[in-house]
C-alpha cells in the first residue's frame, strides 16, 4: 500500500508539472529509497509500451503491405522490450557520471526521481498517435502529424521537468532534454541493429 500511495502521489506531481500547478515537487519522495523506487515506474510504462509497439508493428505492416501472419512479432516485441529496459537506465547512468562536472551533483537524484515518474506521463502522450492509428481514426499522414505534435509536447514537458527539478538555466535545460532524446534514439537504433528482426 505504501508503494501504491507513493506512486500515486508522484504521478500526481508529474501531472501537476504538466499543467504548471504550484508546489508540484512536494509530491515526490526525494529520499534514497525514493530515488531507487522511482525506477519501478518502468512497470507503469508497460501499457503504453504495448500500445506503441503494436502501433509501430501495424504501421510497418501497412507500409510494407505485409500479411499480418508474416510479421516477426516475437523478435520485434523482444527487441523493443530490451531497448526500453536499456534506455531506462542508460541516461541516468551517463548523467550520474557527468553530474558533478556539470555542476548539478546536488540536484541529480531529485531530477532523476522526477524524470522517472514524469516518463509515465510522457509515454501516455506518445501513445495517442498510436491509438488513433490503431482505431483507424487517422492514416499514415495523420499519424505522422500527430506523432510530431506529441514529440514537441513531450520535449516541452521534459524541459519543464528539467527546469523545475534542477533549477538550471534555459540553455542548459534544453541541452539536457536534447541529450536525453538523442540517447534514447541511439539506444533504440543500437539495440535494433544488434538483435532486431
Amino acid at each position: 500500500m505504501r508503494a501504491y500511495s507513493e506512486a500515486r502521489r508522484a504521478l500526481q506531481g508529474a501531472l501537476d508539472i504538466l499543467f504548471g500547478r504550484p508546489n508540484a515537487l512536494a509530491a515526490f519522495d526525494f529520499s534514497v529509497e525514493g530515488f531507487w523506487g522511482s525506477f519501478a515506474a518502468i512497470v507503469l510504462l508497460i501499457p503504453a509500451f504495448a500500445v506503441s509497439t503494436i502501433g509501430e508493428a501495424q504501421l510497418s505492416i501497412m507500409l510494407a503491405e505485409m500479411p499480418n501472419g508474416v510479421f516477426p512479432w516475437g523478435p520485434f516485441v523482444f527487441t523493443r522490450a530490451v531497448a526500453l529496459i536499456v534506455d531506462w537506465v542508460t541516461f541516468p547512468i551517463l548523467l550520474g557520471l557527468a553530474a558533478k562536472p556539470l555542476g548539478i551533483g546536488g540536484r541529480y537524484a531529485a531530477f532523476i526521481i522526477v524524470r522517472n515518474w514524469a516518463s509515465v506521463v510522457s509515454a501516455a502522450i506518445y501513445v495517442i498517435p498510436e491509438i488513433l492509428l490503431s482505431f483507424g481514426l487517422v492514416g499514415t499522414d495523420g499519424w505522422l502529424l500527430a506523432s510530431l505534435v506529441a514529440l514537441v509536447g513531450v520535449l516541452a514537458y521534459n524541459y519543464r521537468v528539467a527546469r523545475l527539478a534542477l533549477g538550471t538555466p534555459v540553455a542548459f535545460s534544453i541541452g539536457l532534454v536534447v541529450l536525453d532524446f538523442l540517447v534514447s534514439i541511439g539506444v533504440s537504433t543500437l539495440i535494433d541493429r544488434l538483435i532486431g528482426p
